[in-house]
């Protein structure tokens, strides 16, 4: 048998023909690459914007936090002041309610000269006042208790009606405590000085003969004795109450009854405005 060997390699081997093949690329427009040049632009600015508005944002809240401490501080302050404030004002209210509570004390002070005055100024005829007492019943509250005597019971009535019109007395509280009729009473004078004295020189020449003993004084007018018979007269006592008006309002009354150092306080008292007008 025969074999055929074929030597491909080496036949092919002949034919090669050696060939380079020169691939050429294709330029690209600028305008095509513009779209890929800003995405890139983008992907590198983007996490620099990102990290730019971090640090922004981290000096905001920073800076918001020392506004924050800032104001705290401030408002820790104005309380501290408001607080001083308050106190001050509260102060101030107390002192002023002190001053009104005394003025409003001192406004209803009445001098007992000027009382007095008008008491005696209103005395109706027939009526002797033989004491007078003063009771301080409260800072604000005082009883005034009159004892005398009178011809009889309408005398006693008459003076009760003129102290109940009295500017200075509560006329609600003004009454007759008591109202005795007494018995004659008889007085021995020795001598005329005394009697002249007690009733005055008019009078005793002008006494009727029912209130001495019969006969004319001896010689020298040196009497050894007069007898003097009193008419009955009523014990009366009667007492009352200063009352709450102000003496503000008293002014004209006050200075009237010659109480002008009182006037002229409450006067300046008003200027100041602690009393009102």
């Amino acid at each position: 048998m025969y074999d055929i060997n074929i030597n491909f390699l080496k036949r092919r081997k002949g034919n090669v023909i050696d060939k380079t093949t020169v691939i050429r690329k294709r330029s690209t427009p600028i305008e095509e690459k513009i779209p890929i040049i800003a995405g890139g632009v983008v992907l590198v600015l983007l996490p620099l914007a990102a990290l730019g508005a971090l640090f922004f944002v981290k000096g905001q809240i920073t800076q918001a936090e020392k506004q924050n401490q800032d104001l705290d501080a401030e408002i820790t302050q104005l309380q501290a002041q408001n607080a001083q404030i308050a106190q001050l004002d509260t102060q101030i209210q107390q002192a002023k309610a002190e001053v009104e509570a005394l003025a409003s004390v001192f406004n209803l002070l009445k001098p007992m000269s000027a009382v007095l005055a008008d008491i005696s100024a209103n005395v109706p005829p027939g009526v002797q006042i033989n004491s007078f007492a003063q009771s301080q019943l409260s800072p604000t509250e005082v009883q005034l208790t009159i004892n005398g005597v009178a011809k009889d019971y309408n005398n006693v009535n008459d003076f009760l009606l003129s102290l109940q019109a009295s500017p200075f007395l509560n006329p609600d509280v003004t009454k007759i405590e008591s109202a005795t009729a007494q018995d004659l009473k008889i007085e021995r004078i020795t001598d005329l000085v005394t009697l002249q004295e007690k009733f005055g020189e008019d009078e005793v020449a002008n006494l009727p003969p029912e209130y001495t003993n019969p006969g004319n004084f001896p010689a020298g007018n040196n009497p050894e004795e007069v007898e003097i018979k009193y008419p009955q007269v009523v014990e009366y006592e009667i007492v009352t109450m200063l009352n709450n008006k102000p003496a503000s309002e008293l002014i004209e009354e006050l200075t009237r009854k010659g109480a002008v150092g009182l006037v002229t306080r409450i006067e300046a008292l008003k200027e100041q405005g602690v009393i009102q007008q």
